[in-house]
């Protein structure tokens, strides 16, 4: 199916350094259904946050202690290994919720699923994904030697991507319901086949750019910082939205 080569990435929820994500990375990808675009990208997540775990399992270096090396050293060196374990695991399992959560919230849009319906689906979905983040938490804990008790009052959250997510989520749908409504929206309604010709840098615009639909919305200076954060979850916000679609 045709799409929009405006489509944005999951890089637009912002990523601290040394998080990963695997959503949305690589070449451009095209599939005929939402539905086989979803398959494809769950499977690619999964699989490459599982690699994740098993690359941060096989860098410890040396775990014995060296001849010369003195007793302090050595448990100096286990403890960065096992610090630099905890810090790596919390930015990892917050990666994995973000991607988990961008990927629910667009293939409910591209299902073309609006209002309540959109938020109840998102919000059913919410409890399996976050069970299934906590259980690949327990399991790679226990693979790395991670006392999951510890992890849990050091502040590691699988419940806030999720929440962000839906809340921008709703905010979205919310948004392009009024601009529907505003009777001083435009009337020509774009054809929603139509492609724009990519631009010089492949057709995707810049991090932090808005724009907002170009025909049924014009946003105020106080939309501007609420269509960044919306702009990050679909690509609607930035070419033609939800309604137009």
């Amino acid at each position: 199916m045709p799409r929009s080569s405006s489509r944005r990435g999951r890089d637009r929820y912002p990523c601290d350094f040394g998080e990963p994500y695997f959503l949305y990375d690589g070449p451009r990808r095209l599939f005929s259904y939402p539905q086989a675009e979803f398959e494809y990208w769950s499977e690619h997540i999964w699989r490459g946050f599982d690699g994740a775990v098993g690359k941060l399992a096989e860098l410890g270096g040396q775990r014995e202690r060296s001849p010369k090396e003195t007793h302090e050293a050595y448990r100096d060196r286990v403890r960065q290994r096992i610090d630099l374990r905890y810090v790596v695991t919390k930015n990892t399992m917050r990666g994995l919720s973000y991607d988990l959560a961008v990927l629910h919230a667009n293939y409910i849009i591209d299902r073309r699923l609006r209002g309540n319906a959109a938020i109840c689906a998102f919000q059913e979905a919410l409890a399996d994904l976050i069970e299934s983040v906590r259980m690949f938490w327990r399991e790679s804990s226990k693979q790395l030697g991670l006392s999951c008790r510890k992890q849990e009052k050091g502040g590691i959250d699988f419940v806030r991507p999720f929440h962000e997510v839906a809340t921008d989520l709703r905010a979205l749908l919310a948004s392009c319901r009024e601009a529907k409504e505003d009777p001083s929206a435009g009337t020509q309604i774009p054809d929603p086949t139509v492609v724009p010709a990519p631009s010089a840098d492949g057709g995707r615009p810049r991090r932090g750019s808005i724009q907002a639909c170009r025909e049924c919305t014009r946003p105020s200076p106080q939309d501007r910082a609420i269509l960044d954060r919306l702009c990050r979850i679909h690509p609607a916000v930035l070419g033609i939205c939800l309604d137009c679609s």
